[in-house]
């Protein structure tokens, strides 16, 4: 037994340095997580309810020609479109008529001269004027319209917008 403990003893630098490896391995071990953990909550079916979740590389998704084709095809066919009613443009829009009237009327008949008379006759034709286009300007906007493609109809032959 007393050699082995002189060959221990002469073998102490050896065996501590596997013995501090030995214990860096564990605490290395214990420190690290058992399995990865992802911060976000979801369920199947459900919207993603957190910020864009992005990829920190860049990866291509192979698909030829046709099949880039029949996906865009079928978002078509099954697009369903949104449209935003804004109802403060109807204000905008007459300003910006009765602005172009009164530049057009300045341009064209203010540089001649003329009587009373005609000036008084040009300044009701231009009432007049404004005043139809006033009007078609409010029925085009209280009805409304909306440039629809045939792609946009998708499913909804009858035109029905929903």
């Amino acid at each position: 037994m007393k050699n082995y403990f002189i060959r221990l003893s002469n073998k102490h630098e050896t065996i501590s340095k596997f013995i501090l490896i030995f214990l860096t391995i564990i605490i290395i071990v214990i420190a690290l997580p058992k399995e990865t953990q992802f911060n976000y909550t979801y369920r199947k079916g459900k919207p993603w309810a957190f910020e864009n979740l992005m990829a920190p590389f860049d990866y291509a998704i192979k698909k030829t020609e046709s099949q880039l084709n029949e996906e865009k095809a079928n978002v078509m066919k099954n697009v369903h479109p949104f449209y935003r009613f804004e109802e403060n443009i109807v204000d905008q829009k007459l300003q910006s008529f009765q602005n172009e009237i009164d530049g057009v009327w300045k341009k064209r008949f203010e540089s001649q001269s003329q009587d009373q008379k005609v000036q008084e006759q040009l300044k009701k034709l231009k009432q007049i004027q404004y005043t139809i286009g006033e009007q078609i300007l409010k029925v085009v906007y209280d009805r409304g319209i909306i440039l629809i493609y045939d792609q946009s109809m998708g499913n909804n032959p009858d035109g029905m917008i929903t």
